[in-house]
């Protein structure tokens, strides 16, 4: 078992040597507590490539990282989307079971804390908590749009198993406060804004005599502008841009439900008395900017693709209890040839490689493009990373000039605690560039 993981490891690693990503879904396995990928340009999968912390729950793109959102180890796991390794984690306090993470720029993230009845502010790139901001009872979904966080509160009492009269908070992003609330329906879960810069609020419901609702706040006003009868248990939604809205909505007999709304004319076109059908049990769904959905089943271990009509394209199977879903699109366009120039302009090689004792790592940049001017501008900070053969960081090696052209660094062979590492593979980081080094003990 072992050797079957190193092989794989080292096959993603070489993969992103030589190309970027494709455009990728990443699929939270909630049960297996593992990372599958569905490459959306062939339909291939890779099952079980990362494994996660405890009960992970939500997943988010950013930067060229997925933010993994483990609510029982009151983590985030950081995974490179290169080369699918995790770079590092992000610890919350204990028992917080944080549920959603979005992001307001690059740097700065929110978390909600379903169990302190709290959201985070999250510096990602120092990996610290800058603000904790008491919300309602039992936060889950976020929304963000400019700089106001919208945050669902499902006033759900976990003592006695009851909700309470559901909330969507406003929170202002410059002062971390609370500035404004709206009443909606039972339980909402999650939010999602369309092309007007309307939110939709899911409403899921008691799981009984309360059936779903989708509720249309005015982004500005925070008003009420409509109500939507879809019944049954709605839970996630994502909008795509024609503005067609797909929504999760469970299903755990024979199949799992989808509805679709048209937030042009606020019509449910499918709702709880014309679903449609998938595998059991649906929880996360992503729009993949082209058309169409992914649509994650727990019970059945199944991604479906689903176009806007309500057709179900394909299938994927995937890990044990697949729920979140996060789309991954490579940069495009000229944006995308500015990248691949950039990659051309540096290298990384290790020497002596396999080592006992210590080797250097050498970086080497050009200073000036093709375009002549300086790449350095947009490549800095630099830090090289090594990994071990699970994707754990080991070591941080921060190049302090990175005006020069050449660099180099050596490594002695011990981790950032200052151990030596154990003799094997391990990998050598920086940007897109991974280089294999063997050490010998």
């Amino acid at each position: 078992m072992k050797t079957a993981i190193a092989v794989l490891l080292i096959c993603v690693v070489w993969a992103a040597e030589t190309e970027a990503a494709p455009k990728t879904a990443f699929v939270i396995n909630n049960m297996g507590e593992t990372l599958s990928l569905i490459n959306l340009e062939d339909g291939t999968v890779d099952n079980n490539v990362v494994r996660l912390g405890l009960v992970p729950n939500w997943a988010t793109v950013s930067e060229g990282m997925v933010y993994v959102v483990n609510s029982m180890s009151d983590d985030i796991y950081i995974i490179d989307i290169e080369t699918n390794l995790i770079v590092d984690s992000i610890l919350l306090p204990e028992g917080s079971n944080p549920w959603a993470i979005e992001f307001l720029n690059d740097s700065i993230a929110y978390v909600s804390a379903f169990l302190m009845n709290s959201v985070f502010s999250i510096d990602v790139k120092n990996r610290v908590i800058l603000d904790t901001i008491p919300v309602g009872l039992s936060p889950q979904g976020l929304y963000i749009t400019g700089n106001k966080i919208f945050v669902a509160i499902t006033a759900f009492d976990p003592t006695t198993w009851t909700w309470g009269d559901g909330m969507v908070y406003v929170i202002d992003a410059g002062t971390n406060s609370v500035i404004d609330s709206t009443a909606v329906g039972t339980n909402p879960q999650s939010l999602a804004m369309d092309t007007d810069g309307e939110l939709y609020v899911i409403c899921t419901g008691n799981y009984g005599a309360i059936e779903g609702m989708v509720y249309k706040l005015d982004s500005g006003t925070y008003e009420i502008l409509d109500s939507l009868r879809t019944g049954g248990t709605p839970a996630s939604i994502s909008i795509s841009s024609s503005g067609i809205a797909w929504v999760g909505a469970g299903g755990w007999g024979d199949n799992g439900y989808v509805y679709l709304i048209d937030t042009n004319t606020d019509s449910v076109l499918r709702g709880s008395d014309n679903p449609i059908l998938v595998g059991r049990g649906v929880m996360g769904l992503a729009y993949d900017g082209g058309g169409n959905c992914y649509v994650s089943s727990f019970a059945s271990d199944k991604v479906y693709k689903v176009d806007k009509m309500g057709n179900v394209l394909a299938s994927f199977s995937v890990g044990d209890g697949p729920s979140a879903i996060a789309i991954y699109t490579p940069p495009q366009g000229v944006e995308e040839e500015n990248y691949e120039l950039r990659i051309k302009n540096y290298e990384l090689s290790v020497y002596p490689n396999p080592f006992r004792g210590e080797t250097v790592i050498s970086y080497r940049l050009s200073v000036i493009g093709e375009d002549q001017k300086p790449i350095t501008d947009y490549l800095s900070p630099i830090t090289i990373r090594i990994y071990d053969l699970t994707g754990r960081l080991i070591r941080t090696l921060p190049i302090t000039n990175h005006r020069l052209p050449i660099t180099e660094l050596t490594w002695d062979g011990s981790d950032n605690q200052g151990r030596m590492v154990k003799g094997g593979v391990y990998f050598v980081r920086v940007h897109q560039l991974t280089k294999k080094v063997v050490v010998v003990r």
